[in-house]
């Protein structure tokens, strides 16, 4: 079973990959003209890339029951992460600035807590990497 989720998988992204390819190289051809249908495009891939990564653990969760807690886990921690670069962030323009850029005060504090989110993730993701060089360089 398990060869079988990854192998439908593989060739799903595979497919998702040729059709970014096919239409990729329509927009260069056509150009401009072709830019509102390729947005769309866009969108149903990544709803499809989304779908794709929601499904994979469900289905890795059916196969393996004992994987659920750590699932879980995973998920509880993002969230957390995901709370405390809201409570972090905030809006950071006047009245005058928001009126210029034609947003809202809840869209730059939204946006705000994105770039705090990501900022968090890729600092997790970094010292991961360093700690487990480091753990490697000094275990051997």
């Amino acid at each position: 079973m398990d060869l079988k989720i990854k192998n439908i998988c593989k060739y799903v992204l595979i497919a998702l990959m040729a059709i970014g390819v096919i239409f990729g190289a329509v927009f260069f051809i056509k150009g401009e003209a072709f830019s509102g249908t390729f947005i769309v495009i866009g969108y149903i891939m990544i709803a499809l890339g989304v779908l794709a990564l929601l499904a994979a653990p469900v289905l890795g969760m059916i196969e393996d029951p004992s994987t659920i807690k750590t699932f879980a886990l995973y998920i509880a921690l993002f969230v957390v992460i995901a709370l405390i670069a809201w409570l972090i962030s905030g809006n950071t323009f006047t009245a005058e600035q928001l009126a210029q850029k034609e947003i809202t005060a809840g869209i730059s504090h939204l946006v705000s807590a994105g770039v705090n989110l990501f900022y968090i993730v890729f600092g997790c993701a970094v010292g991961s990497i360093l700690f487990a060089v480091i753990y490697n360089s000094v275990k051997k």
